[in-house]
């Protein structure tokens, strides 16, 4: 909350009326924003992110990332940005480069092996998500999307073994896969 009133006294600055327009305000925009410290530009970010507004995120962590490259939550986030966007290429560059600086980030392996998965990598995907889960046994997702690989594969025993982990970590989606395909 502490930042929300520093995101409130700044927002004005982006989109006040009086001023350049067009490229230069884009131009003045941007300079503002490198201006802000990392913290600042993070929760702008997030904000974007919550807002669905992905590209406006994308552009509040390149600022960030431009300050400082070593933050992995960022690289992160913004992957997820472009995942949203269905820009694969980018998501994956930036969610392994996340990795790089913390390869322990559990979510990032899950997301990396969405990632794979969106691009028909089934294998890759599986050993992305079982390291999240080799990491945190208690991502529901993993369990979940691990489950819909084994399905895709036409293992339907191991994807109810996953779909029931994720069932009992209280994941909804997975409740509905065990009716529809395990419940035979």
């Amino acid at each position: 909350m502490k930042y929300l009133a520093l995101i409130l006294a700044i927002f004005p600055l982006f989109f006040s009326c009086s001023g350049p327009s067009g490229a230069n305000q884009t131009e003045v925009a941007h300079e503002k924003m490198q201006v802000l410290n990392t913290d600042s530009l993070y929760e702008m970010a997030i904000m974007a992110y919550e807002n669905q507004d992905y590209t406006l995120a994308i552009q509040h962590f390149d600022a960030l990332l431009n300050t400082d490259s070593s933050v992995a939550d960022a690289w992160h986030d913004r992957g997820l940005c472009h995942y949203m966007l269905e820009n694969y290429e980018k998501a994956e560059f930036d969610i392994q480069t996340s990795m790089k600086l913390d390869s322990t980030y559990a979510p990032g392996w899950l997301q990396l092996g969405l990632i794979y998965r969106k691009e028909n990598q089934a294998n890759k995907a599986l050993k992305a998500i079982e390291r999240s889960l080799d990491l945190d046994s208690s991502l529901a997702e993993a369990w979940f999307e691990a489950g819909a690989l084994f399905m895709d594969q036409g293992k339907v025993n191991e994807a109810c073994f996953r779909f029931q982990k994720a069932a009992n970590l209280g994941f909804d989606p997975a409740k509905k896969a065990i009716n529809r395909f395990c419940n035979e």
